[in-house]
Formats: structure tokens, sequence, C-alpha cells
């Protein structure tokens, strides 16, 4: 709640403070009168703030999110945008969790080169941004290999196999931007919870390093891997923003981008609140998963 109106009030306030009349810079010359009263009246500021902030969260969570600049109704627009960004987001986090799940707990059991190859990786993934990433899978996935599209999005009614190569590099890409922090954590939390007096006993009872991680450090970091299931969401649907440009998929990262270029005020605001709103839902989950999971989290939430 404390995100959702942390944004909502920051997004509100700079529609407030400095929209006015910005027609000039949203709506063209040849524009009707009508078109023009309709968007002053959809924009108008005539109401005190406080006033126009509850009617602002009203709106959104009345699903009266109005139109465009260009006259398309925003939920509409949202709504044929929004299951690609969920596809990438969702394909993307479960793609990251599990090569980081996977490539932990063979470092932490082998040790050596694996663990030394996960360290490499994660710091010259962490260092590129993430177009350059997208611009090296094109590169040699698309102009080398001439395996995948350069760019563009195939719908599946038409083809899926289409389909699954026009989203194969983009979520490649998201993947490749969320592992790394996510396999250093990981591989830490295992390591910190095979270091445990507990876990080390089994060395006394004739066990190896393989059975510490398999048999008393792996489940504890399975609910750890909750917390990471959330953080990953966000960066996922962060990360979309910059992949869907490069790619040219019309997702909401794309259209939040192009709505903040043409200036259309109503559309960026009600696509970054719509974003806070599933992160957020996201984060209680987790933290509700967790607590169900974990005895140390509810105590801690018990004590405080």
């Amino acid at each position: 709640m404390l995100t959702l109106f942390i944004v909502s009030l920051a997004l509100y306030s700079l529609e407030y403070f400095s929209l006015g009349d910005s027609l000039s810079v949203i709506m063209s010359e040849e524009v009707s009168d009508a078109d023009l009263a309709r968007y002053r009246n959809a924009h108008s500021d005539s109401v005190g703030f406080i006033s126009g902030y509850i009617k602002y969260i009203s709106s959104f969570f009345s699903f009266n999110w109005g139109v465009t600049a260009s006259g398309l109704d925003v939920k509409d627009v949202i709504a044929s945008r929004l299951p690609l960004t969920l596809t990438l987001a969702i394909s993307s986090m479960f793609f990251s969790l599990l090569f980081s799940f996977l490539w932990s707990i063979a470092a932490v059991i082998k040790r050596g080169y694996l663990d030394k190859t996960a360290e490499i990786f994660s710091i010259v993934a962490m260092s590129l941004p993430s177009f350059l990433i997208a611009i090296i899978l094109v590169i040699v996935f698309s102009v080398l290999l001439k395996i995948f599209p350069v760019a563009g999005y195939i719908d599946p009614s038409l083809s899926v196999g289409g389909y699954l190569k026009s989203i194969f590099l983009p979520t490649l890409s998201l993947t490749i931007i969320n592992a790394p922090i996510w396999l250093r954590i990981f591989k830490g939390e295992l390591k910190k919870i095979a270091s445990e007096s507990y876990s080390t006993s089994i060395i006394m009872q004739g066990g190896d390093n393989k059975d510490i991680v398999l048999y008393s450090a792996l489940k504890p970091s399975l609910i750890f891997a909750l917390s990471l299931f959330a953080d990953s969401f966000a960066s996922a649907l962060a990360g979309s923003a910059v992949v869907e440009k490069v790619f040219a998929l019309p997702g909401l990262g794309s259209l939040m981008v192009s709505a903040a270029l043409s200036r259309d005020v109503q559309l960026a605001g009600v696509t970054m609140l719509l974003i806070a709103l599933m992160v957020s839902v996201v984060f209680v989950v987790a933290e509700v998963l967790q607590a169900l999971l974990d005895p140390r989290v509810r105590r801690s939430y018990e004590k405080a």
C-alpha cells in the first residue's frame, strides 16, 4: 500500500503541477474543437490537489482510465499489450531462477571450476547494459547464425512456431540480465546455510559436501527463493521496456516508452501505476508464502 501510495502520488503530482494546457506538444494543429474540449475536460486541473488525487485513485481502481492523446481507450490499448509483457516477464523469470538454482547447487557441491566460472559470468553479465546484451544476441543468433528473426512479433494465432521464434531472443535477453544477481545471491545463501553447525555435522556422520547441500541447505534455500521470485518479476518488468524496444515488440514496456516520448500523460501514468500495482501484488504474495513456509519469518513477524 505504501508503494502504491508513493508511486500514485508522484505520478499525480507530476501531472497536476506540470501538465497545464499541453495541447501544443500533444495534439496537432488540425484537431477539431470537439477534440480540444474533450482533451481539456479529461485533463482538467481545476479541482483541488487532494480532491483531484482522490478522483485519480478512484478512477484507476474503477478502471476508468480515459483515452489516449490519439483518442483510443486506454484499457483497450493496455489489454492488447499486457499479455506479451507478462509472457516475457514470467518466462524469463522462470528460466533465470532455474538457471541460477541449478548452477548454484553445482557450484557449491563441486566448487573449483564451476564456482569460478559462476563468478566470472556474474561479473561480466552484470557489467553489460540490457540493450547491449540484446544487440549481441541479435548479432550472434540472427545475423551470423540466422536462426531467429532480428526483430518483430508474430501472433500465436497466426503461427505458433513463428511466435516462439519471435520471443526467444527477448526472453533470453531478460534471462541473462536477471540471472547473474540471483546466481550470486542464491549461491551465497547455499554456502551460508551449508556452513552452519547443523549442516557440517553431516560430515561427522560420514556424509560429504553433496549431502550437506542436498539434505541440509537445499530446503531452506528454496524458501529463500520466494523473495528472489518477486524481485525477478519486478526486474523483468523493468527490463522489458528496453528489450521490447530493441526487438520491436508490442508489449507494455515499449508502450510506456512510446507514451513518454509522445507526451501522452494519461497513457504513461496509467501504465506506470499498473506496473507498480502488479509488482506490489507479487511482493505481497511472496511475503505471505514465505511466512507460511518458513517459521523463522513467522517468528520475526510475531516479535514485531
